[in-house]
């Protein structure tokens, strides 16, 4: 019995293993189609070409989301002379792809695509100039750019230097907006109070606190203490601001 197991166990890998290495098409209406897959030209058009047992389907870069040939995945990339087929080398905020060039069938050409779209070709011509101005967005990887400290055949971990930077920005954004929205239910907490004595005074105080947080700036300490003097007699106002000038301390 146990032997008979093993056998099947051993027959279901093989089928697993040979069906996860199929090549695959995925078209732009969401439709996945399991074939031979290849992008080919057709003049001076990429067609992507598709067998199925014995019949052939065609499709154009516009035409589908993605595919895997062999163990390589392509997808449509959008430059200034419309979309292309273009191969993955390496994902990211900021990707890298081989593309075919002019008049050739080979996947030499390389294109860094950004994920709001915008693309740059990789190119020996003007390298430092073009790459810093399109990573200004990390300032630290633009400057390593422009001073030679990054040269062109850096490319690998400028892209990493780069996503890196991008993701540290995310998460920073994230944090700085998780906060702010606490800090506008403690606005709105303390507007429900019936009207006291320094009431503005609170709302003003805590909205310049909510602009130095957005802004990344210090919190002086005579701002945070005549919050707390204020909102002292107020519990549930009171406990909130502690907590948010605890985490603000803590950083």
């Amino acid at each position: 019995m146990i032997r008979i197991i093993s056998t099947w166990i051993a027959i279901l890998s093989s089928v697993v293993c040979a069906f996860a290495q199929q090549d695959f098409l995925v078209t732009l209406k969401g439709d996945t189609i399991f074939g031979i897959v290849n992008c080919t030209r057709f003049g001076q058009s990429q067609r992507i070409e598709c067998i199925i047992g014995k019949k052939k389907q065609y499709f154009t870069p516009v035409q589908v989301r993605t595919f895997r040939s062999g163990n390589e995945y392509y997808f449509p990339v959008r430059t200034t002379d419309g979309y292309r087929i273009m191969k993955l080398l390496k994902p990211g905020y900021l990707s890298l792809y081989a593309f075919q060039m002019e008049n050739q069938i080979t996947w030499d050409g390389l294109y860094l695509v950004k994920k709001d779209g915008s693309g740059l070709e990789y190119s020996g011509l003007l390298f430092k100039k073009r790459m810093a101005r399109f990573t200004e967005d990390c300032p630290e990887v633009s400057r390593q750019l422009e001073e030679r400290e990054l040269r062109r055949n850096d490319l690998y971990e400028i892209i990493d230097l780069y996503n890196q930077c991008i993701e540290a920005r995310t998460q920073t954004q994230t944090t700085t907006a998780k906060r702010i929205l606490r800090w506008e239910e403690l606005e709105q907490m303390v507007q429900e109070i019936p009207a006291f004595e320094g009431q503005q005074d609170a709302l003003d105080m805590i909205r310049e606190i909510r602009k130095k947080i957005d802004n990344q700036e210090t919190i002086p300490r005579f701002l945070r203490e005549n919050l707390r003097s204020i909102l002292k007699p107020f519990s549930r106002p009171s406990e909130l601001l502690d907590q948010l000038l605890n985490e603000i301390q803590s950083q």
